[in-house]
């Protein structure tokens, strides 16, 4: 709680000594503000769940999803909420399908689909699936293919679960025993990280209008990252996106892209850059001994084009969607004599560190 005495234990454990298998994945939501629920795979397969209300009772509930035999004990689990009504959770089958349930507040008990969202043999037995609601009428759940691809299912209202035909990245592009983390980028988009056989951390983005799109390059590069480890990203604000991986060695690792100051690129916190972090309405920013660059505004003259003003503040017209992004330019082919355009400071960010 922000109450300043740090985090701490709960008394009691939310679930009994071995109620969860040991190679299970874990998830967790909280739907309304006074209620937090989890779900794990048990020992003998089934799909296990908690709740914790704040009411006259504030103590851990378990109860059973599914019976036993529904899941691979290895498997991961992921969770969403379309609205404070419902949840879904989505896990990996023993035989490599992906299952999936569903829970409205309609004083009924969990349901399972009645179809697996895909056939056996589509997931790797891993903790390697992860899922997102961008709308409440809108689902959409990523997987690692035991053959290293990434593969995409999606429900829309009023239509059943579909598979993409198309892999969101080709055969061995994932360790499959790695995990996979979808960011919710709102209406109009999402991203997908994971960790690549050679131990790089790759993505890919999906604006609505274009599909699916790799990354131009790796968060981080061969062997950054544990191809066994967990991974896990989110997006505070519109404009950044944080990813935190594990590396080989046990450390925990994070990268941050500010798609404001330097579009595409994620930078490599250092230990000295985590100690500077100002985290603000906008997103982190990065303090330090140096004062940071302020930006200055330009009015647009005739002739101008954003690529002319990019190479005169930057000094290289391609960073000119710096530019775009600041002022909200919804096609930076369009400015407009007369029009104040906001020029944010150069990016300088450091080189990556060496570990």
């Amino acid at each position: 709680y922000d109450d300043g005495k740090g985090w701490r234990r709960y008394r009691d454990a939310v679930a009994v000594l071995g109620a969860a298998s040991s190679s299970s994945g874990i998830a967790a939501l909280s739907r309304i503000a006074s209620s937090m629920e989890i779900w794990w795979v048990g020992i003998d397969g089934s799909v296990q769940g908690a709740f914790w209300y704040d009411d006259a009772t504030p103590t851990w509930q378990r109860y059973p999803v599914t019976g036993f035999g529904a899941a691979s004990t290895t498997s991961g689990v992921a969770a969403a909420s379309r609205y404070d009504g419902n949840m879904e959770i989505w896990w990996i089958g023993p035989h490599g399908s992906v299952e999936g349930a569903f829970w409205y507040d309609d004083g009924k008990n969990w349901r399972r689909y009645g179809a697996p969202v895909a056939p056996n043999g589509s997931a790797a037995q891993a903790h390697c699936i992860d899922a997102v609601s961008r709308t409440r009428n809108s689902m959409d759940v990523l997987w690692i293919a035991p053959n290293g691809e990434v593969r995409w299912a999606y429900w829309r209202h009023g239509s059943e679960w579909e598979v993409d035909s198309s892999p969101v990245a080709p055969a061995h592009s994932a360790s499959p025993a790695s995990g996979i983390s979808v960011i919710n980028r709102g209406f109009t988009g999402m991203e997908a990280v994971w960790v690549a056989p050679d131990g790089s951390v790759q993505g890919a983005s999906w604006p609505a209008t274009t599909g699916w799109q790799p990354y131009p390059g790796p968060v981080t590069g061969p062997g950054g990252a544990s191809t066994t480890g967990g991974i896990t990203g989110q997006a505070r604000t519109a404009s950044t996106v944080e990813i935190f991986w594990v590396a080989p060695d046990g450390s925990v690792h994070v990268a941050v892209r500010d798609d404001v100051l330097l579009p595409s690129n994620f930078r490599l916190l250092r230990p000295r850059d985590l100690r500077d972090l100002r985290c603000t309405a906008g997103g982190g920013e990065l303090g330090g001994d140096e004062s940071t660059p302020s930006a200055t505004e330009y009015t647009v003259v005739r002739g101008d084009m954003l690529w002319d003003i990019a190479e005169r503040f930057y000094g290289d017209p391609l960073l000119y969607p710096i530019i775009a992004a600041a002022n909200d330019l919804p096609d930076p082919d369009v400015i407009h004599p007369g029009q104040v355009l906001v020029i944010p400071a150069r990016p300088t960010p450091d080189d990556p560190p060496v570990t």
